[in-house]
């Protein structure tokens, strides 16, 4: 809309076919996540917040790459043997959460749960069902 009332061509100057195809479905998922949280998710305390950047694949990334660290060519039972040891070295890694990454040279700093400056309340707060059906 805002090429055309521009007057750009769009097929000059907009994004591929299948860069507003994954843009397109990126969007939906946000609005079915806020939807699910709005009208699925509550605590007895009020709405629960939503923190999108916790719904990806990065947490089942890091599971395997830790996993290669201790086996290499690992099977189903080897994941299984190798929980325990999982399990300590992500809560040494979330322990460390508000790590500087300028201090290592390597491995990741792990973010995901530092929540200084996060506002709760707005991201507990959610639309109208009906601004949310405008966006469908």
């Amino acid at each position: 809309m805002f090429l055309a009332a521009a007057g750009c061509a769009e097929n000059r100057y907009f994004i591929s076919r299948e860069a507003c195809d994954i843009a397109n479905i990126l969007n939906d998922r946000l609005i079915s996540l806020i939807l699910i949280y709005h009208n699925h998710i509550a605590h007895d305390e009020g709405p629960v917040p939503l923190f999108p950047w916790l719904h990806s694949t990065e947490t089942c990334e890091h599971v395997f790459g830790e996993l290669c660290k201790l086996v290499k060519d690992f099977c189903y039972l080897d994941f299984l043997y190798a929980m325990p040891k999982l399990c300590i070295l992500f809560k040494s890694a979330l322990l460390q959460h508000g790590a500087d990454p300028h201090t290592c040279a390597e491995g990741y700093a792990h973010t995901w749960f530092d929540t200084k400056g996060v506002d709760y309340v707005a991201l507990a707060t959610y639309p109208m069902d009906a601004e949310i059906d405008k966006l469908l």
